[in-house]
C-alpha cells in the first residue's frame, strides 16, 4: 500500500483485539472490597431550638480573559436567619471586581472569592449573632494554594489572614463554625477514611471526629505563624445527612460543639440534596452567572471609551476562545 491508498478508516480509532483481552484480563484481577468496617458512629443529641440563628456562607467567582488582562469578579455571601423561618433580606455581601494581568488568574480568583467568603463571614458573625455558621467549601484551603507564587500568592496569604481573623473572633465570641464540604474527594485531610466510599454510614449517623492528618495541616500552621495567628486543632467528620448523596465532609475547630453542629446540620438538611439550607441559599445568592459578567464588563467598556475613546477598544476585547455568554 502506498500513500496514494490511504482511506480514511485506517485513521479510526479502533483498539486492537488482543489489546481490548488484556484490559478485561487485567481488571478480572482486581480486588473489589465496597465493604469497609464499620467506623466508629456519633449521633446528636439534641437538636437546635426553632429560634436559633444560623448562618451559611459561600462564594462565587468568575475569570474572563481579555486582551488587557484577566478580568475577575468574585463575591461573597452570608444568609442568615431563625430555623423557624428561612428568610433573610438582607444577606451580608463582599463583592470585588479585579482587571490585572496575573499569571495564575484562576489561582488567584480561587484565593479571592475564599477571602471574601470569609469576610462576609466575619461580618455575618458581629452583625446578626448567629449561633452558628456554616461555611461551603470547608475550613482548610486546598495544599495546592500553597504552591502559589507573585500576586497569587500573596492573595492566598491574605486569604489566611481573613481565616485566622473569623476563627478568633467565633472562639471570642463562643460561635459553633464549621466547613461542609459537599463533593469530598480522596483522604486529603483524613488519612483513614476515604471521602466517598463511608458506604456504612446510615442517614444521620456520622463517624468520630479526628484531628485533620498532621502532615496536611503543617503548612497551615506554618503559614498561620507568618500572620501572627496558632492554628487551632481542625477537627474532622463524615456526616450521612442523606441516602441519595454520599457523605459531607465537616471540618470544625476542636473548641467547638460537634454535638450542637451535627445536630444543626441535620436538622436543616433536606433528604434530596443533603445540604445544610442555608448554604443553599448563600449558593444561590453568591453565583457569578454571565447576566452579572456581562453588566460588570459593559460598564468598564463605557468607563474606558468615555475616557480613551473607540481605538482603546481592543483592551477590553475578549481573547480568542473567551465568550461573555457563559455561565
Amino acid at each position: 500500500m502506498n500513500l496514494e491508498e490511504l482511506t480514511l478508516d485506517l485513521f479510526l480509532l479502533k483498539p486492537h483485539p488482543h489489546v481490548v483481552k488484556r484490559l478485561v484480563e487485567a481488571a478480572e484481577k482486581i480486588t473489589l472490597n465496597p465493604v469497609k468496617l464499620k467506623p466508629p458512629i456519633f449521633k446528636p443529641r439534641q437538636p437546635p431550638t426553632p429560634a436559633s440563628i444560623i448562618t451559611g456562607v459561600d462564594g462565587g467567582f468568575q475569570v474572563k480573559e481579555l486582551c488587557g488582562g484577566s478580568l475577575i469578579i468574585a463575591t461573597g455571601v452570608a444568609y442568615t436567619s431563625s430555623l423557624s423561618l428561612i428568610e433573610d433580606l438582607e444577606p451580608v455581601i463582599e463583592a470585588e471586581v479585579r482587571l490585572a494581568d496575573v499569571d495564575e488568574p484562576v489561582a488567584w480568583a480561587e484565593a479571592l472569592e475564599r477571602r471574601l467568603t470569609f469576610k462576609s463571614a466575619s461580618r455575618a458573625v458581629i452583625e446578626r449573632k448567629p449561633e452558628a455558621v456554616f461555611i461551603d467549601g470547608g475550613l482548610l484551603l486546598h495544599p495546592t494554594f500553597f504552591a502559589s507564587k507573585g500576586d497569587c500568592k500573596i492573595e492566598v496569604e491574605g486569604c489566611l489572614m481573613e481565616l485566622a481573623k473569623l476563627l478568633n473572633l467565633t472562639e471570642k465570641i463562643g460561635i459553633n463554625i464549621a466547613g461542609i464540604v459537599k463533593r469530598p474527594r480522596g483522604k486529603l485531610f483524613d488519612g483513614i477514611h476515604r471521602d466517598a466510599a463511608l458506604l456504612d454510614l446510615e442517614e444521620g449517623e456520622a463517624t468520630e471526629p479526628r484531628p485533620a492528618e498532621e502532615a496536611s495541616v503543617r503548612r497551615y500552621a506554618e503559614a498561620f505563624r507568618k500572620v501572627g495567628v496558632k492554628l487551632p486543632v481542625i477537627m474532622v467528620s463524615y456526616v450521612k445527612t442523606s441516602s441519595r448523596r454520599e457523605p459531607l465532609r465537616v471540618e470544625y475547630p476542636s473548641w467547638c460543639s460537634f454535638d450542637e453542629i451535627l445536630a444543626t446540620i441535620l436538622a436543616t438538611s433536606d433528604s434530596v440534596m443533603g445540604v445544610p439550607v442555608h448554604v443553599v441559599k448563600a449558593d444561590v445568592h453568591t453565583k457569578v452567572h454571565g447576566g452579572i459578567v456581562k453588566a460588570v464588563y459593559s460598564r468598564l467598556l463605557y468607563r474606558l471609551l468615555a475616557e480613551y475613546g473607540e481605538r482603546a477598544e481592543d483592551y477590553l476585547r475578549p481573547i480568542r476562545g473567551e465568550s461573555l455568554e457563559e455561565s
